[in-house]
């Protein structure tokens, strides 16, 4: 296959590494438009520069100018929110230059700490496998609390019986203290 250049109007044959090379640069520059899009929806949705418009919301604009939904205009709006520049909010911050629009996506359900480790190089597979094992590992948490609840309150009534009747006794007295008041 071969690459019509942009600046010479030139085709040639392209190498694997020239068209990674390319790619990589439409992908930032996708990335650096999703924050300013990101931007302009908090602009029409913050201001009253829609009033005269004739939209009722930003949301409404973006569905009919744009044909997206409120997901979509979310997405716009978190990447934005949590990877532009803090000294140019239209601008996608330098530590997540390289990084593109689809692993910004996923990057935006990740905690902060682990945003941190990512670097470029991370393919979006990778990304979305460190997401994928965090959502494991919590919901393996979950189980494993729910299980250690359950064995703490089996060793509790089996190991020390006479201590488990003295809180009965205590529950006993705190009860009708509780509902005479």
């Amino acid at each position: 296959m071969e690459l019509v250049t942009q600046e010479t109007g030139e085709v040639k044959k392209v190498t694997y590494r020239e068209l990674k090379v390319a790619m990589d640069s439409e992908m930032g520059k996708t990335a650096e438009s999703f924050v300013r899009i990101g931007y302009l929806f908090k602009m029409a949705r913050d201001t009253d520069v829609l009033q005269e418009s004739g939209y009722s919301s930003y949301l409404e604009f973006a569905e009919k100018e744009y044909s997206m939904d409120k997901s979509q205009v979310s997405r716009f709006i978190n990447i934005h929110t949590k990877f532009s520049d803090p000294e140019d909010p239209t601008r996608l911050s330098d530590k997540y230059q390289g990084f593109g629009s689809a692993k910004l996506a996923i990057m935006l359900t990740l905690p902060d700490t682990i945003i941190e480790e990512l670097t470029p190089t991370f393919a979006k597979s990778d990304i979305q496998a460190v997401k994928e094992e965090l959502e494991a590992e919590s919901k393996i948490s979950d189980l494993e609390v729910i299980a250690e609840q359950a064995e703490t309150a089996k060793e509790a009534d089996g190991q020390q019986e006479p201590a488990a009747e003295k809180p009965k006794e205590n529950n006993k007295k705190a009860q009708p203290e509780e509902t005479d008041s």
